[in-house]
C-alpha cells in the first residue's frame, strides 16, 4: 500500500486481470435457486432472521447464502447486490413489499 501511495504509476496487482474477468464471468455470478430465493426477499426488504423465517431456515444458514451472493455478485452490502442483480438480469425489478 505505501509502494502505490508512493508511486502510483509503478504498482502492479498480480491477481487484478484474473479477478476482473471471474468478476465478469456468467458462472461467477450463477447463483443457486436457494440463493436466488434470498436474493428476491432480500429485495423486498426483510432481514436475515425474517428470510429465514419465510425459507424454513436457520438465520445463520440465511447469512452464509447471503454472503455467498455479496461475493458472487462482487457486492459489499445489499444496496450494491440489488443494483448489481438489476443490471445483469437476476432482478428485473425491485417491488415494495406489501408488509
Amino acid at each position: 500500500a505505501r509502494h502505490a501511495a508512493v508511486s502510483p504509476k509503478a504498482f502492479v496487482c498480480a491477481g487484478l486481470v484474473g479477478a476482473m474477468m471471474r468478476r465478469q464471468s456468467a458462472e461467477s455470478t450463477a447463483l443457486t435457486e436457494r440463493e436466488h430465493d434470498v436474493l428476491l426477499l432480500l429485495a423486498e426488504g426483510l432481514n436475515a432472521a425474517a428470510i429465514g423465517a419465510k425459507l424454513y431456515l436457520s438465520e445463520s444458514t440465511t447469512k452464509s447464502h447471503i454472503a455467498r451472493i455479496y461475493q458472487k455478485l462482487g457486492a459489499a452490502n445489499r444496496a450494491q447486490a440489488l443494483v448489481t442483480a438489476m443490471r445483469i438480469g437476476l432482478l428485473s425489478t425491485v417491488q415494495p413489499s406489501a408488509r
